[in-house]
């Protein structure tokens, strides 16, 4: 992983009070790379059938196309927001028709979208209790502060957002904050459909025992739940090598599989976010 993208990283988990960790040296020139367009502005692209790349180089967002309108996952922020529906218009589609917001969690380069998004289009905006409480707090650094969406829709876990032929489970993975959602759904490739997920906080960049625990209950949970998960579309694009991915898609020959469905890969990084979390809860545990 670059540099600055861990600092980037460590960044993104400091919008609110009392969520301030110890950042790197350099973190000015990271925080600036995280702007910059000449490094940011990733180009849209399609990666099924129904589903599609709208995030910048550091953060992720995708729009999910339904027979009813479109879903867009986390809403980046800043003046990126009309990166994301600028990237939607080049795709073909109208940003008017997004329908739902779905938010992974309440930090700003997640949820600091989703009132534009809200006001422009009347889309529903969706995180947990946790998190809609999280996105609210005074932000420790104007950089990282962001309109607050009006609360639309209280996620639970196991909720389902149905829109047309599309199903989105939602699952209550806390760890990374207290109310981090991941996302689960169905990709098309032709006539195959896959099943896919959005982890919604991988990220150890938080203290706490208790948190790092809740972190560890959520990836043995979703070690257990893999049901047929060959898909991951992370919330940070360098999580699953989404941009390494997109490039070989360009190329695929007729015949070829998918180079995102990889389900050994999945599985391999829950194992390894989770061997990680319980390498910091000892240290934890072990500073008391």
């Amino acid at each position: 992983m670059k540099n600055y993208l861990l600092a980037a990283l460590l960044a993104c988990s400091v919008p609110v009070l009392g969520e301030e960790p110890q950042l790197p040296a350099g973190l000015q020139d990271s925080l600036a790379r995280m702007e910059d367009p000449s490094i940011q502005a990733v180009a849209p692209f399609r990666i099924f059938d129904n589903l599609s790349y709208v995030g910048i180089e550091w953060v992720a967002a995708y729009v999910l196309e339904t027979s009813a309108g479109l879903i867009v996952i986390d809403s980046l922020y800043g003046k990126w927001v009309d990166h994301l529906i600028d990237g939607v218009r080049e795709l073909g589609l109208n940003p008017a028709d997004i329908r739902y917001v779905l938010v992974t969690h309440g930090h700003f380069d997640h949820a600091g979208g989703a009132a534009i998004l809200q006001q422009r289009y009347g889309a529903k905006v969706v995180m947990t209790a946790e998190d809609w409480k999280l996105s609210a707090r005074p932000a420790v650094n104007r950089r990282f502060a962001f309109p607050q969406p009006v609360q639309d829709i209280v996620a639970q876990d196991g909720d389902v957002i149905e829109l047309g032929d599309t199903r989105i489970t939602l699952l209550k993975t806390p760890g990374h904050t207290p109310g981090v959602l991941s996302f689960r759904y169905s990709v098309i490739d032709g006539s195959d459909t896959y099943q896919a997920i959005t982890l919604g906080g991988v990220g150890l960049n938080f203290s706490g025992v208790a948190r790092t625990e809740a972190y560890i209950t959520s990836y043995e949970r979703l070690i257990r739940q893999q049901n047929g998960i060959t898909v991951s579309l992370p919330n940070h694009a360098f999580m699953a090598d989404v941009f390494e991915r997109g490039l070989a898609l360009r190329k695929r020959l007729v015949g070829d599989s998918h180079p995102f469905v990889d389900g050994d890969s999945y599985r391999e990084s829950l194992r390894s976010f989770l061997a990680a979390a319980r390498e910091k809860l000892i240290a934890e545990k072990a500073s008391r």
